[in-house]
């Protein structure tokens, strides 16, 4: 079979784009292990040429998240242009996506972050109506990351996490293939590949019996059976850090997210901050230990 070109256009300055070109190297995966040859995807804004090589599928991606954002521009006023804007893409471009936007909202105001959620809800639902009135189609990346959470994801609706970015990232490279691709490779070819993207490991953190998970900036939620505890991650005080410890030491969190967490700690407070933290939790730890029956004075670490 010959090799498939496609033309992706989005929108300039989607908060989806690098989770749209992760959706890329996904298909790209996904169809080479199907047993198709590896097809070629090339990128441009709307409204730019195409590429001398040219495509013969085109494939058009508006986000919404981008419209959350400017809260000063009365929502009126913004539905009335993507009224406009979704009919007029949808009739010149077969192929033509909408992507919802992940509810979550966290670390602002509460004024603010209701204005944000209120505004993200009118959003998903007017691409539901815009997808029935002109046919567009919706990739829906709220229910796929709503499913797993923020928490989980490290991210909001900004999707500014690895992990939400790859779940993103694989939930438009389903679409794109289920929409965009259907006529173009077998139905078994499409299956495999569709099934080879849902086998993938979940790129959060795995489920164990012991978890630990992101809370938000800076803060870590350890749970151990029914028991959860959510702290200030390593570095912050000398307790927190023994207690990061302990759970590193006792299996609750893993080397391999420990050594991440603490590349970002030293990142953000710098290697001399966190080394004296880390002595000071240890020392800590350690002056629990010898006490009697290892119990600690006022139930800290």
């Amino acid at each position: 079979m010959a090799s498939q070109n496609f033309l992706i256009r989005a929108k300039p300055g989607a908060l989806e784009q690098a989770a749209l070109r992760r959706a890329v190297t996904r298909m790209e995966e996904a169809l080479v292990a199907a047993g198709a040859d590896a097809p070629r995807f090339a990128f441009a804004p709307q409204g730019d040429a195409a590429p001398d090589d040219g495509a013969p599928r085109e494939i058009v991606v508006l986000s919404l998240a981008q419209d959350v954002e400017p809260l000063a521009q009365a929502w009126d006023q913004t539905q009335a242009r993507l009224r406009a804007e979704v009919p007029a893409g949808a009739k010149a471009h077969e192929f033509f996506y909408l992507t919802t936007v992940f509810r979550c909202v966290r670390d602002e105001a509460p004024e603010l972050a209701a204005a944000r959620r209120t505004r993200i809800r009118r959003l998903n639902l007017l691409a539901a109506e815009l997808s029935q009135e002109t046919g567009a189609f919706v990739v829906d990346l709220d229910r796929a990351l709503a499913d797993v959470g923020g928490r989980a994801l490290d991210a909001d609706w900004r999707l500014e996490s690895p992990f939400a970015v790859e779940a993103a990232a694989r939930r438009l490279a389903m679409a794109l293939l289920s929409g965009a691709c259907d006529d173009l490779f077998p139905a078994t070819t499409l299956e495999a590949a569709l099934a080879h993207l849902q086998a993938l490991p979940p790129p959060w953190p795995s489920e164990g019996p012991a978890r630990a998970v992101p809370a938000g900036l800076n803060t870590l939620s350890m749970r151990v059976g029914g028991f959860t505890q959510t702290v200030q991650t390593f570095g912050e005080t000398d307790g927190q850090a023994a207690l990061y410890l302990r759970a590193l030491l006792s299996g609750a969190i893993g080397p391999r997210d420990a050594l991440a967490r603490l590349n970002a700690a030293v990142a953000r407070r710098g290697l001399r901050q966190c080394a004296m933290l880390a002595f000071g939790g240890a020392a800590r730890l350690a002056v629990r230990r010898l006490r009697p029956n290892g119990s600690a004075r006022g139930g800290r670490p």
